[in-house]
């Protein structure tokens, strides 16, 4: 089979030694089912489409009386063989084309979804991870870097499968929200990519602080995708995938949906802060032309006036406000 791999043509053994057996199989029980097979010879005929070698078809005759494999039945298995590599050829399009139409799709909903959450940045973030993490990861974070960019703000959002592992990853997000970033997440915020097909789950708890290293090996991870989320340029938030024990290493295939779907979204989450930057403009403005309207009308009570000012920058700054 390794010499058809290679040279990719059909080999015809008229007869098999018992020889060659024990060499090719060390198991004697092995060897045994092998040389009752093989009494006849044996015929390996490489399997080709369009895009490479599928595998090999390995043709045996068994019992003392066979005979072994002439021209005719080299023929015929090889044009078998020709008839299966272009079968398995269409069948790997019409996969490959239905795979991009999934993709596609997602991508249509995941647009469809964050623009009707584009007025409210947090809805926006929650939509993100829900539809990414269902759709290709079995959990999904958005962290958000501080304006200083020495770490994480305790905003973002979380999607786990398990509901209760969700509810840990949010509760984490803001006990931790000061936390420095990871070398995982540092990479990102640099602009770069990062998958890790195949985690060394003991080495990744080792490097964490105790509270997200025993979270962590709840969620078993066992493979990673982090990609930069750029709002204005610049990278100000990480999306962090992951597949729990059992669950397909990311591929680049991956890796460039993801990416895909980040432009998308980080074009929503510019806008999202722009109507929210908007909308509490507009809101600071009424405040403001109602409040000088009540002003206006207090002229012969000053404590009054104080007392409404102080009053309107509690509500507007969220904070207490004292006038001395």
């Amino acid at each position: 089979a390794a010499q058809v791999v290679r040279e990719r043509r059909t080999v015809r053994v008229p007869k098999v030694t018992e020889a060659q057996v024990r060499a090719t199989f060390p198991d004697p029980a092995a060897q045994d089912v092998v040389l009752t097979l093989v009494k006849g010879g044996a015929v390996l005929v490489p399997v080709i489409g369009s895009n490479g070698l599928h595998g090999v078809l390995s043709l045996v005759r068994a019992g003392e009386d066979a005979s072994a494999f002439d021209d005719h039945d080299v023929r015929f298995a090889e044009q078998l063989a020709v008839h299966a590599g272009l079968a398995l050829t269409s069948a790997n399009l019409v996969a490959a084309a239905r795979d991009r139409a999934a993709r596609l799709q997602l991508v249509s909903d995941l647009s469809r979804d964050v623009a009707q959450a584009a007025g409210n940045f947090q809805q926006l973030l929650e939509v993100i991870v829900r539809r990414l993490g269902a759709a290709i990861a079995d959990f999904c974070v958005i962290r958000m870097l501080r304006s200083d960019g020495r770490g994480f703000d305790d905003g973002g959002a979380a999607y786990n499968r398990d509901p209760e592992l969700e509810a840990r990853q949010r509760t984490l997000m803001h006990e931790l929200g000061e936390m420095a970033p990871t070398l995982l997440t540092r990479r990102a915020l640099e602009g770069v990519t990062v998958r890790v097909p195949h985690v060394d789950l003991p080495a990744l708890l080792a490097s964490l602080p105790e509270p997200l290293a025993k979270l962590m090996a709840d969620l078993a991870p066992s493979t990673f995708l982090a990609v930069p989320l750029r709002m204005q340029g610049a990278a100000t938030a990480v999306l962090v995938l992951g597949r729990t024990a059992g669950g397909l290493p990311f591929t680049a295939d991956d890796q460039q949906v993801v990416e895909d779907l980040a432009i998308h979204a980080t074009i929503a989450m510019t806008n999202a802060r722009l109507l929210e930057s908007t909308a509490q403009t507009v809101e600071r403005l009424r405040v403001l032309t109602e409040t000088a309207a009540e002003l206006d009308a207090s002229v012969e009570d000053p404590g009054g006036i104080l007392d409404k000012v102080a009053c309107k920058l509690s509500e507007q700054l969220h904070g207490v406000c004292v006038l001395q």
